[in-house]
């Protein structure tokens, strides 16, 4: 049995800093599992790019219809405009792909608090996309994809819940130290307190 090959390319610099950086931040901010994710759609991304310039070096009707058949491909995902030049398909960037996966979609549809609850609504099995369960989480959606919860599985109530708490607790000052206004006001009742005890004593 022939093993498949990886769809992605890996690194040819493995330990370069600043690359390792940049990737640390898009894996925490896009809750992707591991770096391969990155790599993948980067795969992808450079898969595009190479159509674009094969295009760009046609003439005529074969370009006129390559051009068109790789337009209107990105157009469904929304990552260019359905009018768009072959220039912005060399213009696209990770982030433009990132930004359709399916577990930045139910992030940025306000369905989960996080982008890694996203994740695990998604692996969990309970997203639906036009009808049809996917478990994916790199999954591409399409600009009218219909994308919800399943039937009888609804989590407003802990978004809800995470808002309202985050609300309660906006005056606390960040790593549990007491706003300025906090230790204020507590000061003068510390103050006021010693004040009727002298008086008491007296």
């Amino acid at each position: 049995m022939r093993r498949a090959k990886p769809r992605y390319k890996a690194p040819r610099k493995p330990w370069e800093s600043k690359r390792i950086k940049e990737e640390n931040v898009i894996v925490k901010g896009y809750g992707l599992v591991n770096k391969r994710e990155i790599w993948k759609t980067a795969d992808k991304l450079r898969n595009w790019r190479e159509q674009a310039k094969n295009v760009a070096s046609l003439i005529g009707e074969a370009k006129d219809k390559r051009k068109k058949i790789l337009i209107d491909s990105l157009a469904k995902f929304g990552v260019i405009d359905a009018n768009a030049d072959t220039d912005l398909v060399l213009a696209l960037t990770m982030k433009d792909l990132l930004e359709r996966r399916l577990q930045t979609i139910i992030y940025r549809k306000g369905l989960a608090i996080t982008v890694k609850q996203a994740r695990q609504f998604i692996v969990h099995n309970k997203v639906l996309v036009n009808g049809r369960k996917i478990n994916a989480p790199s999954y591409m959606v399409r600009v009218n994809d219909d994308v919800k919860f399943v039937e009888g599985f609804n989590p407003k109530l802990s978004v809800e819940k995470f808002v309202g708490a985050a609300e309660s607790k906006a005056f606390i000052a960040p790593q549990g130290k007491p706003s300025v206004g906090t230790a204020e006001s507590e000061t003068k009742e510390d103050k006021s307190q010693e004040a009727e005890a002298v008086e008491v004593t007296e």
